[in-house]
């Protein structure tokens, strides 16, 4: 409100460097009337809050999945008795006049009571903060699966290494450059990204060059994972997906899947009033997930839905010397 009224409420694009987070490190803020996106370079050259602000909403409001004392418990008790709990009977559930029946699992809209070996595959801990825009170089042979569960390989820190960085007129720019070994074989790989918004929008565009600066061809997976903290996990008509041409058997933001060759993810937030909408340039195939938290409380052992992930991933070979472009464009908006 007060940087509005400082612009007599005119649209505007502000860019600040400073220690914003107090952590030793300057942090890029740009702004305009819609969105405050905050990007920290020393840490992957992420986006660690992104706010709409017409709501306002922050939609990386997420926690990073840690170890908790009792996750050894539920890890042993899960080994002991895993055929017993193989075979869980409906009315075993703490749940409400509200659940719904989700491929054999009951869920309830915001926690889903479970027990041993069910729950043990949830216990999956985050190795660094859950920021947009985090990019990965990946084998090509990673899945979702092993992705989800921090257990991907990587070649290289550019997930969370440092980025140097200079404003640019609209945003500001990063860059990264690695030694890396694939299959034995020593390369570099450099990375550019760039964050731009304009004064009369709501949209975030993150431009990417990626180039092998190798003596040999490089093969492998390009990875950018967004967070989006839509507050309902299992209830579609409060929170959904929506891509269009596809039809999704589940549109709940705690849905898990991948989707091959697509170029837009809209997520239509009815809580809020508000759409986002993702385009991909090229096409890219995409992972979503949830990120569920573990934890006790007095009715039992239980996992939280926090946000949802979102990543588009493009399987690439490199020559010497070649480069690869891809833009993420970030459009938020209210519904008319």
């Amino acid at each position: 409100l007060l940087e509005e009224q400082s612009h007599n409420n005119e649209m505007f694009l502000n860019k600040k460097v400073f220690d914003f987070n107090l952590d030793g490190h300057d942090e890029v803020i740009l702004s305009n009337k819609f969105l405050g996106v905050y990007i920290t370079p020393y840490n992957g050259g992420t986006v660690f809050e992104l706010d709409y602000k017409p709501k306002p909403f922050n939609l990386i409001a997420t926690l990073a999945r840690r170890e908790e004392s009792y996750h050894k418990t539920i890890k042993e008790k899960a080994k002991e008795n895993k055929s017993k709990e193989s075979e869980i009977k409906e009315d075993e559930f703490r749940g409400s006049k509200t659940e719904e029946k989700e491929e054999g699992i009951t869920t309830i809209h915001h926690t889903e009571a479970l027990k041993g070996e069910d729950l043990k595959k949830f216990l999956n801990y985050d190795k660094c903060p859950n920021y947009s825009f985090r990019n990965y170089i990946l084998p090509n042979d990673t899945n979702i699966d092993s992705f989800q569960r921090r257990e991907a390989q990587q070649f290289g820190n550019f997930s969370n290494g440092a980025y140097s960085f200079q404003l640019i007129e609209n945003g500001v720019k990063l860059n990264r450059e690695e030694r890396i070994f694939i299959r034995g074989n020593e390369s570099f790989i450099n990375i550019k990204k760039r964050y731009e918004i304009e004064k009369e929008e709501g949209i975030l565009k993150v431009n990417y060059l990626i180039e092998n600066k190798g003596p040999s061809n490089l093969f492998f997976t390009f990875a950018v994972e967004q967070f989006f903290s839509m507050l309902s996990g299992y209830d579609e008509n409060a929170v959904r997906y929506y891509i269009p041409n596809v039809e999704l058997e589940d549109k709940c933001m705690a849905s898990y899947g991948e989707i091959k060759d697509i170029s837009e993810v809209i997520i239509e937030n009815y809580l809020e009033g508000f759409n986002i909408i993702l385009k991909f340039t090229p096409e890219a195939n995409v992972w979503r997930f949830p990120i569920e938290t573990v934890s006790q409380s007095e009715a039992g052992t239980e996992r939280t839905y926090q946000s949802s992930a979102v990543v588009p991933n493009w399987k690439l070979k490199l020559k010497p010397n070649q480069t690869f472009s891809a833009q993420i464009s970030l459009k938020i908006s209210n519904f008319k």
